[in-house]
């Protein structure tokens, strides 16, 4: 009876192992030449840049994000884009406003908190340049970004507020935040960079 019972948690510890594996994760995919992270996330099939590009301009972080070129080694890597929305996903902030950024935030670096994120933004495993505030975000992966606003507006994703906005592209009526605190400025604009697939792969493949 007791060699039953003992395999019988040994089984449900197995499934339990095999569940935790299967489910979304972050994944290291090394650094670049600079010493930023790459990271793969299992869920949306993208890998993240940890580099914050600071830009008060919706279209000064689409370019960015569309000429960076990372170098690894020996390879270049390119066709990056700014985090784009997501369709159909549900979220904190409802159906229609879900996006990468989000998803990056809420589902996934409160698994990787190394200090808390209030008051030392920045600070989680795998990604030591994400300070937090307003990061950019086109309508579409499939578009490059700089026309792919919806009446002028551009959305951002607020990590304080943990949640989408708009904005007037035209620098007109941006939202105001005031300093929460002396750790960070709530009120900064922020290009992030995304590549479609596994990194990894590609540079497998050219070496």
């Amino acid at each position: 009876m007791m060699k039953k019972i003992l395999c019988f948690l040994v089984v449900i510890m197995v499934m339990l192992v095999l569940i935790t594996t299967l489910k979304a994760d972050l994944l290291p995919r090394g650094e670049d030449n600079l010493g930023h992270n790459l990271v793969y996330d299992t869920e949306l099939d993208i890998t993240w840049y940890d580099f914050s590009y600071y830009s008060p301009e919706y279209k000064d972080a689409v370019i960015w994000a569309n000429q960076l070129s990372v170098r690894v080694g020996t390879v270049e890597l390119t066709e990056w884009r700014l985090p784009s929305l997501i369709n159909g996903k549900g979220s904190k902030s409802g159906p229609q406003h879900y996006s990468e950024v989000e998803h990056l935030y809420l589902s996934e670096l409160e698994h990787y908190q190394v200090l808390h994120p209030w008051a030392f933004p920045g600070k989680w495993r795998y990604f030591d340049n994400l300070p937090g505030g307003h990061y950019w975000i086109i309508h579409s992966n499939e578009e490059s970004g700089v026309g792919s606003d919806k009446n002028g507006d551009a959305p951002v994703y607020n990590s304080f507020a943990q949640k989408l906005q708009y904005v007037p592209i035209s620098d007109v009526n941006r939202p105001k935040a005031v300093r929460h605190t002396f750790f960070y400025d709530k009120n900064t604009y922020l290009g992030v960079a995304v590549h479609q697939g596994d990194i990894i792969r590609k540079l497998q493949n050219q070496k």
